[in-house]
């Protein structure tokens, strides 16, 4: 397993991951971190024919997705 890389800000939330990465953090395939990419539904950078992707691009798609817990039924 690759490490991830620091882009050219080191500040948090900075880290760059691949599309590897990228896919075990969102608990998604990588095929579907490519579709998401390809669709423009997460921002990608391409480096040397590398799709990398923000930590801080990936939580933020992440928070954007919760769906918030129906109240339990009372009988």
């Amino acid at each position: 397993m690759s490490t991830p890389t620091h882009g050219a800000d080191s500040g948090p939330g900075s880290y760059l991951l691949n599309r590897t990465e990228a896919a075990r953090f969102l608990g998604v395939s990588r095929k579907t971190v490519l579709r998401f990419a390809s669709q423009r539904r997460i921002p990608v950078s391409r480096i040397c024919k590398k799709l990398l992707f923000r930590k801080a691009d990936l939580e933020k798609f992440a928070d954007s997705r919760i769906v918030p817990a129906r109240r339990a039924r009372t009988i």
